[in-house]
């Protein structure tokens, strides 16, 4: 079992004039997936590949001598799978994505900060998000998560509204904040699922999913050597799927989404000797 990985960016950045800047992006994430099997002379080696373009176009704009700024971008999603494993068909789904298919999605958004003073910022933002499965999630890992071939990509709209500043207390001491509320209306949701009779995992989709969730950290400064921050991040995630396939109401609708947890907290303390 082999995943060779190849990993590609590259960036042009324009300045049209003073405060405008055009930028193009381009990355490539390619894995293989080479499987052989010296003791099972029944097996067939495969050579799977997931190669994932991601080509982006953005516009930022710099305005009152930089007290407002603005982003906009689009982006294209190009996904290239080819599968040669046949192995466990209806567990995998590869009879339904046997050999080669490219899918191309596309994404956009807008990004807004203003400065009206040091101590008091606003940002926002809005993106149609795109995020393509990686390896793991579509390929497995060879021994205890089993591929799905078939996995589709999350599409979301993600909504951000956050305020953030520094407070200069005199004598070298700082204290810098940032609070951010966001909402992730979610289709095609990715998750893990365990199957108890092999205790082996899966990514499968779950159709919509809903994300509401603030965080906000906090740091504190002193002269460059005394360096102390704490965050923290609290999310609501719930499972919006109403219906199941067979047309029955869910029995998770409402729920939160299983294994994904909903409060994260740290900090840190340093100490630097110039």
């Amino acid at each position: 079992y082999r995943r060779p990985l190849t990993v590609v960016r590259s960036n042009l950045a324009y300045r049209l004039a003073e405060g405008h800047e055009l930028a193009l992006n381009y990355l490539l994430n390619r894995a293989g997936n080479r499987q052989t099997d010296t003791w099972d002379s029944d097996f067939v080696p495969t050579d799977d590949v997931l190669a994932k373009h991601i080509v982006s176009l953005s516009y930022d704009q710099s305005l009152m001598d930089g007290r407002m700024n603005n982003a906009l971008f689009v982006k294209d999603y190009v996904n290239h799978l080819t599968v040669g494993q046949s192995e466990l068909p209806s567990t995998t789904g590869s009879d339904k994505v046997r050999g080669s298919n490219t899918q191309n999605y596309v994404g956009y958004g807008i990004g807004s900060r203003y400065l009206f003073l040091d101590p008091l910022a606003v940002k926002a933002s809005f993106e149609h998000s795109i995020r393509l499965p990686i390896s793991r999630e579509v390929l497995g890992n060879g021994s205890t998560v089993y591929p799905n071939l078939a996995l589709k990509p999350e599409i979301s709209e993600n909504f951000n509204l956050g305020l953030f500043g520094t407070f200069d207390l005199g004598g070298g001491h700082s204290i810098s904040y940032e609070a951010n509320g966001f909402i992730r209306l979610v289709d095609n949701y990715i998750r893990a699922t365990v199957t108890e009779t092999e205790s082996m995992m899966q990514y499968v989709n779950v159709d919509a999913v809903h994300i509401k969730g603030v965080d906000g950290e906090i740091r504190y400064d002193w002269a460059g050597k005394l360096h102390v921050a704490a965050n923290v991040s609290y999310d609501d995630s719930r499972d919006m799927r109403k219906y199941t396939q067979s047309g029955d109401i869910s029995v998770t609708y409402r729920n939160r989404t299983p294994n994904r947890p909903w409060t994260y907290c740290n900090a840190e303390v340093s100490y630097t000797f110039h």
